[in-house]
């Protein structure tokens, strides 16, 4: 894999993924959020599986965050690793489980997103099923394997909901998601707003954050959301 930027570089920080969001969106929301300085380092493909299971690759998969020589693999893992350093993930037990629930849930989300997006690829009658499955809260005592929107947002209510005051890693995560779930081509129906009309305003408040604003008109924000160019 490309080495990172040399250590006399003003970047301190690499970030190592594909040219989409992905994985690698919450990663880019967090350091971007901090003002945190990094450069994107193209993948090579067949070098990462080369490497799989070495310290510069340990899971033959990315986004990796490289660090002061450090290289931290894993969406979640980088994201505990940044919010350690920048006051976003701490607390008492109770307050860290809350934001460790948050992340599962937010996980759990993803892997049927991913169903959706690449087996599904968001037809029709795939985005419907999936909303009726994992979005309307009508569903939530269903087969739907913990993965419902219904959960987070009852959980953002009951333990994120005071995001002016104080922003962590599960905000971060939450985000990336609920801005994926408002795009046209899944929230088809219209009726996310609708049903969670909290999560939507603090959609809102995010996207505004300067540096957050900042990034979202960038070029640096990948234009493909997935990399089968659908969603």
């Amino acid at each position: 894999m490309e080495d990172p930027a040399s250590s006399d570089s003003p970047v301190e920080y690499s970030l190592k993924y594909f040219p989409m969001r992905g994985r690698g969106e919450p990663v880019r929301l967090m350091l971007e959020l901090n003002r945190l300085p990094y450069a994107e380092v193209d993948v090579n493909y067949q070098d990462m599986k080369g490497h799989a299971g070495m310290a510069d690759s340990p899971f033959g998969q990315v986004p990796l965050l490289v660090h002061k020589g450090n290289t931290v693999a894993q969406m979640d893992g980088i994201l505990r690793y940044l919010g350690r350093m920048n006051n976003m993930y701490c607390g008492s037990p109770a307050q860290l489980a809350a934001i460790d629930e948050m992340l599962s849930g937010l996980e759990s989300m993803r892997l049927e997103y991913y169903n959706l997006a690449y087996i599904g690829q968001f037809s029709s009658e795939a985005v419907a099923a999936y909303e009726r499955r994992h979005i309307n809260p009508s569903s939530r005592s269903g087969d739907n394997k913990g993965a419902h929107m219904f959960f987070i947002y009852q959980l953002f209510l009951r333990n994120f909901a005071d995001y002016e005051s104080c922003l962590n890693i599960g905000h971060v995560q939450l985000f990336d998601v609920v801005d994926l779930h408002l795009r046209k081509t899944l929230d088809q129906s219209r009726n996310f707003d609708k049903w969670y009309p909290e999560l939507v305003e603090f959609h809102r408040y995010f996207s505004r954050i300067p540096s957050i604003n900042d990034y979202l008109k960038s070029d640096r924000r990948p234009m493909n959301v997935n990399v089968n160019h659908l969603g």
